[in-house]
């Protein structure tokens, strides 16, 4: 047997209590995925008020604003970004310059894994000093938007000396971070001494380093950048919403006697009642966002999810064709897993190793790197990239692609389909060498060969499949790709992240019909079976060669970084299960069936236009003829209303139009989601969906019996369940 070593990961081996806990949920058929971050849910609210009010009571500030994600890395990135886009609104020529005081280079490695310096590096204008000292002596030398330090418990770092560094970076205007991840429970301090600061991140500890997990809390003032209705989305994460973490790091926190009496009847009324939970959560998560949940309807309360289903708890039965974002590969709360994997996992075993060979064996690639979510697998996958090609730095992507919102993922993302903050270059410096070609442009193929051709690219990264708007890479812009790999020198890097697991058809990975040379590629929602943070990078032997020739501590450490022996059986055994051709058949043909059925009800209503995407990855879009508005702010809203139309008219829960049904459905689920879409939305014309989408606006803001009126019948239910 092969046995898992915790040297190097950040997480320990799953314990008694981990396996009961999760177990129960299955049992229990809890929600742990929906949405992404911005899933109002009781756990996640109870969370970010016990932070908030832990941190008032051992003296900082009157309010914190948590956001929860899956690690400290992607916490940190994020309250670096908020930083950075402080010191841009604020109209400081600042240059985005942070300085991290790291003393055990827990995450220099993750900054610039190729040490190419702090003007070249992957996350560049990052200043990484070993002591409060050193920081001192650096701080004349730029003016900065933030300084960082990443508190260890130890006696070097004194809490005069750092007041000291933080007053003369509050003097030029900049913000003061904590990382507390590194300060173990159950030391008081993890809450106490916050020093002012404007946002303290914590990670893994915070759990007991049981389960992915990451937050940052900041203050109000903090916070005022992003509260605003397209800043609230600056930072998000698909698996930042899920409830089984939150309530795990709950439960260690009551374990090691950190939640008052008093805190403990707030703790309670949030549980029991609605509204109550829905109010903390505008407080103390995302106000901005708690705003738009109510004109889109998404603030749903699941009393329970199984497969397909949500059981809504005032009675009825919703079809989810959302789940986590493309979580949803077998379906809420697979009831095979109890017995599968958890009453027969042994803490000790390496089942990571075991996934590895699994996914080896079925993409045909040789190595896999551990991730915790779609971002730190495309961070993983990019810095073997420029390990495995360390004396270019050119990244060549695609405008329309996500990659996810960690430092280096924006990158990847900024020209993406989310507008996701209001000022220009907010988050700058971004990496110093990266080309964005339009796919879609007349000269798209001509403008990449000009770039391929140059000798000097690393990397081209992009989606085969792009998952934002469900569309297929033009197959020009593939072929040029592939066709000046060998002579460019370059590597090609795809991200599978909502397109893998089977979800466009036959094949696990949606390019493999489409490119015959891939050299790395980012996978994830697929491996979570709704249940546990899961993802990964794949690369071939001669990049993982290439890369341990350059700096194998590097590539050792983030071999290591992010093994999780839990996450790892689950994702092995669910995508066992689906390997199956037997089963793979059978989901394909249901597949087929809902994707001929959206086509139709496409073709005969006078509100849709095109379908993009196949499979269980389907995009309805507006007809562009009445909706001529793109990726505008009034376009999205009116993809989110015509959503919760469906939502209200058929029962069936989309985001933003985008029908992504669990990748393992069956035939009978394909034709509920069918029949309640053509019954649901039968008649509904583009002048009804303006008069909803206002009755909504009308509804947030509080003209219930006005929004009544001017909504008239349009939100009534046109389903019935069970035909």
């Amino acid at each position: 047997m092969e046995r898992q070593s915790t040297e190097g990961s950040v997480f320990r081996p799953a314990t008694a209590g981990l396996l009961d806990r999760i177990q129960r949920r299955i049992a229990d058929e809890n929600c742990t995925f929906l949405t992404s971050s911005n899933y109002m849910n009781e756990a996640s609210t109870k969370l970010a008020y016990l932070v908030s009010s832990s941190l008032t009571a051992r003296g900082g500030a009157a309010l914190y604003r948590s956001f929860l994600i899956n690690s400290t890395v992607e916490a940190l990135s994020g309250a670096m970004k908020l930083a950075r886009q402080t010191s841009v609104r604020n109209k400081r020529h600042d240059g985005g310059w942070i300085l991290l005081i790291d003393a055990k280079g827990v995450f220099t490695p993750f900054v610039d894994p190729v040490s190419r310096g702090v003007e070249q590096a992957m996350t560049p204008h990052v200043v990484t000093v070993s002591s409060a000292a050193e920081a001192s002596q650096t701080l004349p030398e730029h003016a900065w938007s933030a300084v960082v330090v990443v508190r260890d418990g130890s006696a070097e770092q004194s809490t005069a000396e750092l007041e000291r560094l933080f007053g003369a970076v509050r003097a030029q205007g900049g913000m003061v971070l904590l990382c507390d991840s590194e300060l173990n429970l159950p030391e008081v301090s993890l809450f106490t001494g916050p020093l002012g600061a404007d946002v303290i991140v914590y990670g893994e500890s915070l759990g007991g380093n049981q389960v992915p997990f990451g937050c940052f809390a900041m203050t109000e003032q903090a916070y005022e950048i992003w509260n605003n209705d397209v800043d609230c989305y600056a930072q998000t994460s698909t698996f930042g919403g899920n409830t089984f973490c939150a309530e795990v790091v709950l439960a260690v926190l009551d374990e090691q006697g950190l939640i008052s009496p008093e805190q403990r009847r707030t703790l309670a009324a949030i549980d029991t009642d609605r509204e109550t939970m829905r109010a903390y959560w505008a407080r103390y998560v995302n106000p901005s966002m708690a705003k738009m949940e109510m004109i889109v309807g998404m603030h749903l309360e699941v009393e329970r999810a199984n497969g397909a289903r949500l059981h809504l708890d005032d009675g009825r039965e919703i079809l989810d064709c959302c789940g986590g974002f493309g979580s949803n590969f077998r379906g809420h709360n697979p009831p095979d897993v109890p017995a599968d994997v958890l009453a027969v996992h042994e803490p000790d075993h390496d089942y990571y190793a075991d996934l590895e060979a699994f996914l080896t064996e079925l993409t045909g690639f040789d190595k896999a790197f551990p991730a915790v979510s779609g971002a730190t697998a495309v961070d993983q996958a990019a810095a073997l990239a420029m390990l495995a090609n360390p004396t270019r730095t050119k990244v060549v992507t695609f405008t329309g692609n996500f990659a996810g919102k960690s430092l280096f993922a924006i990158n990847l993302s900024k020209e993406g389909p989310q507008v996701t903050e209001s000022d220009q270059d907010a988050f700058r410096p971004y990496y110093h060498d990266l080309v964005y070609i339009d796919p879609f442009a007349d000269d798209a193929e001509r403008r990449l060969q000009d770039v391929l051709s140059g000798g000097d690219v690393a990397l081209v990264w992009f989606e085969a499949v792009r998952g934002g708007m469900c569309e297929q890479m033009p197959e020009g812009v593939l072929r040029t790709v592939e066709r000046l790999r060998e002579s460019g020198g370059y590597l090609i890097g795809v991200d599978e992240v909502l397109s893998g697991g089977w979800r466009t058809g036959h094949d696990y990975l949606a390019h493999q019909q489409m490119l015959n040379h891939v050299d790395l590629v980012a996978i994830g929602k697929a491996m979570t079976d709704m249940l546990f943070p899961m993802s990964s990078a794949l690369c071939t032997q001669e990049v993982y060669d290439r890369a341990m020739a350059t700096d194998p501590g590097q590539v050792g450490m983030r071999r290591r970084y992010f093994r999780n022996g839990l996450g790892a059986h689950i994702a092995h055994h669910a995508l066992r299960k689906m390997a199956d051709p037997a089963a793979r058949e059978r989901a394909v043909a249901a597949q087929h069936i809902l994707e001929e059925g959206v086509r139709r009800l496409a073709e005969g209503s006078p509100l849709f236009g095109k379908v993009e995407g196949k499979g269980a990855m389907l995009r309805l879009r507006l007809d562009d003829r009445y909706f001529p508005f793109g990726r505008s702010k009034f376009g999205v809203l009116l993809e989110m209303a015509a959503a919760q139309m469906v939502f209200e008219r058929s029962g069936i829960f989309v985001f933003m139009l985008r029908f992504l049904h669990r990748t393992m459905t069956t035939e009978e689920d394909a034709r509920e989601v069918v029949r309640r879409l053509e019954a649901g939305m039968h008649g509904v014309r583009p002048r009804h969906l303006y008069r909803f989408m206002a009755s909504r606006m009308l509804f947030a803001m509080s003209a219930e019996k006005l929004s009544g009126v001017v909504a008239g019948r349009l939100a009534r239910p046109r389903y019935v369940t069970g035909e």
